[in-house]
């Protein structure tokens, strides 16, 4: 079989990011395996292993594109701005749901955390600390909230 171009091989490489991301963002990270990745594109196990030989290799890829969508969706000027972005957008924007969802899995705490807390623009440390506890936990509450009103209504 003759080998495939290199524009052959990113448009491959590209196919998998995608269908990484789909899966990441709507089903979780966790559902990712290079098998389900195979059978959805419609290539070999050992086609995706020969672009990403590990999982983690998939996560480093996508943490950067989801993260994306996080920041272009937030304020980072002030804390109150910051935690009125957030709530704004865990209220109005699906994308941005998926994305926290999908972040926790593939990004450390440590750097999702201090990552927020190095672009909020406040001089008070505890204040910038507390307001992004504050938007974790509104979070939490919010999205269990969707599922479970998303749950509830297939079963109708």
């Amino acid at each position: 079989m003759a080998k495939s171009t290199v524009e052959e091989a990113a448009k491959t490489r590209q196919k998998i990011i995608d269908t990484a991301l789909d899966i990441t963002l709507n089903e979780g990270f966790e559902h990712i395996t290079l098998g389900t990745l195979a059978k959805r594109i419609g290539m070999s196990r050992s086609g995706i292993n020969c672009h990403f030989p590990r999982k983690e290799h998939i996560a480093d890829v996508l943490r950067p594109i989801i993260a994306k969508t996080l920041v272009d969706n937030l304020e980072f000027a002030s804390c109150s701005e910051f935690y009125e972005s957030w709530v704004n957008a865990i209220d109005h924007n699906p994308h941005f749901v998926a994305s926290v969802r999908a972040l926790g899995p593939i990004v450390p705490v440590s750097e999702g955390f201090g990552g927020l807390k190095n672009r909020i623009q406040c001089t008070d440390k505890n204040l910038v600390e507390q307001t992004i506890y504050q938007a974790i936990g509104y979070s939490v509450v919010k999205i269990a909230e969707q599922m479970s009103q998303k749950e509830a209504s297939t079963k109708e």
